[in-house]
C-alpha cells in the first residue's frame, strides 16, 4: 500500500544522530561483556557478610585477636578467588566478542572501465560505451557480532558499518570529464581527480567575499552555470540487526543506516513549477493583495515610490522575496558581485516576485533542489514461531514447520528529503546515481511467510 504520511522524526544534525547509533553500540557491547562478570559480583554480597560479621567480633571480643587475623585471612582468600573468576569471565566474554569482529580495509584500482561515451548524433547513435579510465576505490568495512544472552532467551546483535570512496584517476584519452546521467540540466559526472559521482547545475550567483546571493534588477535570481551541488556517494553506511527467541518465537529487527550524500529531485522542480507542492502556496495571499486590491506595480513592490522617492510602506510582504539577496554588478575584473553603497556596505534588495516568477526560477537556481540523502529506516520486522515436535507428530511426513509475518520499509525514522520523496529514489540503476525524477512514493509492505520442510 502507498504511504505518503510516514512518521518522521527530524534531527537538525546527522552528526548528532551518527554519534548517538555508535553511543549506543557501545553500551550495547558493554552490557553484554559486563552481563556475565555481574554473575561474578553476586559473590561479593556473602564477603561483605563476613566483614560484617568480623567486625562484630571486632567489637565484643577483646580477646580475639587469633580469630580476626583468621577471619581476615579468609575473607582476602574468598575477595582475591572472587577477582580472578571475575577476569576470568570478563576474558571469556571478550574473547567471545573478538572472535565475531571483523575489520576489513580494502582499496583497488578498477582499470578499463566500461564507461559510456558522447558521439555525433549524425552517427545514429548518441553515445557508446569503451573500456576506458581507472577508477580507485578505498574504503573499510566493519563487522561485529554479539550474543547478549544464550539461554533460553537469547538475544543476538549484528552490527555492519562501512565507508568507501571512488575515486576517478584516468578516462579516456583526451577526456577529463564524462556525463554519466542529465536531467533538467542537472548532470552526474565522472572527472579526473574527483570523487565519482559529482553532480553539477546551475545555482544561484553569490558575492565572492560575502556570499551573498545576487538577484537581476527585476528581482529574480542571477545564476551561474556548471556549477558544483554534491556528490551522490554517502559518507557511510550501516546496519543493526537484532535477534530475539524464546521457545518456538522469534522477532528480527533490521535497522538501515546512510549517511551523506546528495540527490537532485527533478520531482520537487516540477511541482514548484506547477504550483502543485505545499510550498508554492507561500507568498500566494500576499501578492494577490499588493496586485489585485492595491493595484502595486513591480517598481512599487520593489520599494521605489514616485519621482524616484521610496515606497511607503516597504515592510510589507508582496509576494516571494529572495531573502538578503542584493542586485549583481560588474566589478572592473567582469566578475559578478554585490551592489554596494560609497563606503562600501552592500545595499540589500528587497524586490518582491510573483509566486510564479520564483517558482520558475527553479529551472535556473536548480541548487535549492538539492537535499541531503541521509536516512534512517527500519527496514525489515520479522514475527515468526516455529512449531514443536510434538506438534509436527501429528501432522504426518513434515518434518518442520514455521510461520512468520513480514514486513519491509516500515518506518523512515529520519530523513532530509520532502514528504513523499524517498531518499533511495533514483532513475537509475546503475551509473549516474543522484538524479530523481517522478518516483514511486515510499511503501511499506507486509506479507506471511510459511515454510515447510517434508
Amino acid at each position: 500500500m502507498t504511504d505518503d504520511t510516514a512518521l518522521t522524526l527530524t534531527l537538525q544534525n546527522p552528526l548528532v544522530l551518527g554519534a548517538l547509533i555508535l553511543g549506543g553500540l557501545v553500551l550495547l557491547m558493554l552490557f553484554a561483556v559486563m552481563r556475565s562478570a555481574g554473575k561474578s559480583a553476586q559473590m561479593m554480597e556473602p564477603m561483605a557478610r563476613q566483614m560484617w560479621a568480623l567486625d562484630q567480633r571486632v567489637q565484643s571480643l577483646s580477646d580475639g585477636q587469633q580469630q580476626l587475623a583468621g577471619g581476615l585471612n579468609h575473607v582476602s582468600e574468598a575477595q582475591a578467588s572472587s577477582q580472578k573468576h571475575m577476569l576470568q569471565l570478563m576474558e571469556q566474554r571478550l574473547a567471545t566478542v573478538t572472535e565475531q569482529m571483523n575489520v576489513n580495509l580494502h582499496g583497488s584500482a578498477q582499470r578499463t572501465a566500461i564507461i559510456p561515451v558522447q558521439v555525433t548524433p549524425t552517427s545514429g547513435f548518441v553515445s557508446k560505451f569503451i573500456n576506458a579510465g581507472e577508477i580507485q576505490n578505498d574504503g573499510v568495512e566493519l563487522f561485529l557480532s554479539a550474543d547478549i544472552f544464550t539461554k533460553q532467551f537469547k538475544w543476538k546483535t549484528d552490527i555492519n558499518w562501512s565507508k568507501n570512496r571512488s575515486n576517478v584517476v584516468s578516462l579516456a584519452p583526451g577526456t577529463d570529464r564524462l556525463l554519466l546521467r542529465n536531467w533538467f540540466n542537472v548532470g552526474v559526472f565522472a572527472e579526473v581527480g574527483q570523487p565519482f559521482g559529482n553532480i553539477r547545475g546551475n545555482a544561484q550567483a553569490r558575492d565572492p567575499e560575502t556570499g551573498t546571493p545576487l538577484v537581476f534588477p527585476n528581482g529574480r535570481a542571477r545564476w551561474n552555470n556548471d556549477q558544483l551541488l554534491g556528490n551522490a556517494q554517502p559518507d557511510w553506511i550501516g546496519s543493526i540487526r537484532n535477534s530475539f527467541s524464546y521457545k518456538g518465537f522469534s522477532l528480527n529487527v533490521l535497522l538501515d543506516v546512510k549517511m551523506g550524500g546528495e540527490l537532485f529531485s527533478a520531482t520537487m522542480v516540477k511541482s514548484m513549477n506547477y504550483g502543485v507542492h505545499a510550498e508554492s502556496l507561500a507568498g500566494r495571499e500576499e501578492y494577490l493583495f499588493s496586485t489585485m486590491i492595491l493595484g502595486e506595480n513591480n517598481n512599487e513592490r520593489a520599494g521605489n515610490g514616485l519621482f524616484g522617492n521610496p515606497y511607503g510602506d516597504p515592510g510589507r510582504p508582496k509576494g516571494r522575496i529572495y531573502e538578503a539577496s542584493a542586485v549583481g554588478v560588474q566589478d572592473a575584473d567582469g566578475n559578478w558581485v554585490a551592489e554596494r553603497d560609497a563606503e562600501g556596505n552592500i545595499v540589500y534588495a528587497d524586490i518582491w516576485l510573483s509566486p510564479q516568477l520564483y517558482g520558475y526560477d527553479g529551472l535556473s537556481d536548480q541548487a535549492r533542489f538539492v537535499y541531503d540523502a541521509s536516512y534512517v529506516k527500519l527496514r525489515e520486522v520479522v514475527f515468526g514461531y516455529t512449531f514443536p515436535p510434538r506438534v509436527l507428530k501429528k501432522l504426518k511426513n513434515i518434518k518442520h514447520l514455521k510461520i512468520s509475518l513480514v514486513g519491509r520499509d516500515l518506518w523512515t525514522i529520519y530523513r532530509n528529503t520532502p514528504q513523499g520523496i524517498d531518499p533511495e529514489s533514483g532513475t537509475t540503476s546503475g551509473n549516474g546515481q543522484g538524479i530523481e525524477f517522478g518516483s514511486f512514493l515510499p511503501t511499506r509492505t507486509v506479507g506471511v511467510n510459511v515454510k515447510i520442510t517434508f
